[in-house]
C-alpha cells in the first residue's frame, strides 16, 4: 500500500457480500480473555492503520462500493462527514472519499446464473472447527470440544436426513480437510468449491455462520441455524448475531431434540413472519440497489472518474 500511495494511482474498495461481520458480534456475556486480547490486538492494528492514512503514510481509498444500505447511510449522513463536506480544506480527514450502494456479487450471481433452481439435497455450510483464528481465540477447549461436536452434527444432519428423505452434504470450507471430515462423516457426501452451485441444488440449508448463506436468501430457501457452544465464545456470538440479524429458524445442537420438536422449529421457517424478514433483510443488504448490476455500476462510476481527471489535465 505504500508503493501505490502516488498521485496517479486511486484505491477501490468492494465490500459486496451483504453480511453482518465479526466486529458487529460482540456479546459480553460470552466474552473471554482469549477473546478480549485478540479484539483488543485488533483494534490498536486498526487504530494505528488509520493514523497511516490520515498523516498519508498509507493511501486513502478513492471509492468505497458497500451493498449494505444501513452502512452507505451511516457514513454518508454522518455528522463528521457533513461537516467536512463543508469544508473542502478538511477532506485529507476522509478515509473513503466517495460511497457507492451496489447489489451484492449474489445478486449478480442470480441474474447471470447458469444454473437452474432445484430441490434436490440438504446441504450444510461447513466453517470449519478447527479454523486457525478459532483456535487462537479459543484454545484447546475448542479440541477437547471436537468429537461432542462432531456427534452432535452428525446426529442432527442424519434426523433432517430422514425427516426430508433428501440426501445430505456438506459443503467445506475452504480451509477444512476433506480426508478428516470424510472420516468423521461417512454417511454423507463431503465436497468442497461450487458452493453456489450447490445452495442452487437444495431445499435446505443449514448452517453455523457462513458467507455463503447470503445466496440461500437471496434464493429464498429454507434455512435452519445450528445454535452451539461447542465451538467456544467467538463462533457462539457470531451465532447469535447471524441469529438475530436473519430471524431464522435455529437448533441447539448441544442438546437433543425429539422429532416433534424439530418439525415445528422447521414449520416456523415456512411462516410469513420469517419468510417477510429475510425480504427485508435481502432488499436491504443483498439488492439495496433496484435492478442494477453491481459490476456494470462500478466500472460506470469509475469510467466517469477517468474521464473527470482526464479533462482536467488538458
Amino acid at each position: 500500500r505504500k508503493v501505490i500511495n502516488k498521485k496517479n494511482i486511486f484505491l477501490i474498495f468492494i465490500m459486496n457480500i451483504g453480511l453482518v461481520t465479526s466486529e458487529s458480534s460482540l456479546n459480553r456475556k460470552k466474552y473471554n480473555l482469549r477473546n478480549f486480547i485478540f479484539n483488543l490486538y485488533k483494534f490498536i492494528e486498526k487504530i494505528i492503520f488509520r493514523l497511516f492514512i490520515l498523516f498519508c503514510i498509507l493511501p486513502k481509498t478513492h471509492f468505497y462500493f458497500e451493498s449494505r444500505y444501513k452502512v452507505v447511510n451511516k457514513i454518508n449522513n454522518s455528522p463528521v462527514r457533513k461537516f467536512i463536506n463543508h469544508f473542502p480544506s478538511l477532506q485529507f480527514l476522509l478515509n473513503y472519499k466517495k460511497i457507492e450502494l451496489i447489489n451484492s456479487n449474489s445478486f449478480e450471481y442470480l441474474k447471470k446464473k447458469k444454473y437452474k433452481v432445484k430441490n434436490n439435497i440438504l446441504l450444510f455450510l461447513d466453517g470449519n472447527y478447527n479454523h486457525k483464528e478459532i483456535l487462537v481465540r479459543e484454545g484447546p477447549k475448542i479440541k477437547r470440544n471436537s468429537e461432542e461436536y462432531i456427534s452432535a452434527l452428525r446426529y442432527y444432519l442424519s434426523v433432517f436426513q430422514k425427516i426430508f428423505r433428501k440426501p445430505v452434504e456438506i459443503a467445506l470450507h475452504p480451509s477444512s480437510d476433506i480426508l478428516l471430515y470424510k472420516r468423521k462423516f461417512p454417511s454423507f457426501k463431503i465436497t468442497r468449491g461450487r458452493t453456489s452451485e450447490k445452495i442452487y441444488n437444495s431445499s435446505v440449508v443449514f448452517f453455523h455462520e457462513s458467507s455463503s448463506i447470503k445466496d440461500a436468501i437471496i434464493l429464498n430457501k429454507r434455512i435452519i441455524c445450528f445454535n452451539t457452544n461447542l465451538l467456544g465464545n467467538y463462533v457462539s456470538n457470531l451465532i447469535d448475531t447471524y441469529i438475530k440479524n436473519l430471524k431464522v429458524p435455529y437448533i441447539n445442537i448441544d442438546k437433543i431434540e425429539n422429532t416433534k420438536n424439530i418439525k415445528k422449529i422447521i414449520s416456523k421457517g415456512d411462516s410469513k413472519i420469517y419468510k417477510n424478514n429475510l425480504k427485508k433483510y435481502s432488499y436491504e443488504n443483498l439488492i439495496p440497489d433496484g435492478n442494477n448490476i453491481p459490476s456494470d455500476k462500478v466500472l460506470k462510476k469509475i469510467k466517469e472518474f477517468i474521464s473527470k481527471e482526464n479533462k482536467k489535465l488538458i
